[in-house]
């Protein structure tokens, strides 16, 4: 019964093109999770407006928020699958799974100035939204990521 996740979530990865388990991907997975050599200029400059260039990096790395390339969540001990919001909110165990095949196609680095057509953010002057510098979100980098979750 303590592996029934895992089972679960193996059998579901097979099915499911692209799909790996946690346990099961090589390397480990802070490779699937946005680094600090990966961040926009726009967003570093956040970090370094309130740390000195030296601490900035350490300053992300110890309370910014790591976001996700890939589409990811868990399969639950009932063999479905959960979006993380979803799954933490359960009394479930489960497993974590991430779409790997997706990584080289999800995050795009940072591609030249923008302006945000609703707030006027630039990369040079992020939003911050609950702590955490905007991103662009499309690729004319004309609508930033604290404008798309307000819409």
């Amino acid at each position: 019964m303590e592996f029934k996740a895992a089972e679960l979530a193996l059998k579901w990865c097979e099915e499911h093109t692209g799909w790996k388990r946690i346990c099961d991907i090589e390397g480990g997975s802070d490779q699937l999770y946005i680094s600090w050599g990966e961040l926009p200029t726009r967003v570093k400059n956040v970090w370094g407006s309130d740390y000195d260039e030296s601490g900035a990096k350490e300053a992300w790395e110890e309370f910014g928020r790591k976001t996700c390339k890939v589409p990811h969540g868990f399969i639950a001990e009932d063999g479905q699958f959960y979006s993380t919001d979803d799954f933490l909110k359960l009394s479930l165990n489960g497993m974590m799974i991430f779409k790997v095949s997706e990584l080289d196609h999800h995050y795009k680095e940072d591609k030249g100035h923008g302006t945000c057509r609703i707030c006027g953010c630039t990369d040079d002057n992020a939003c911050v939204t609950w702590g955490d510098p905007c991103y662009w979100v499309n690729d004319e980098h004309n609508l930033c990521s604290a404008c798309k979750l307000l819409r």
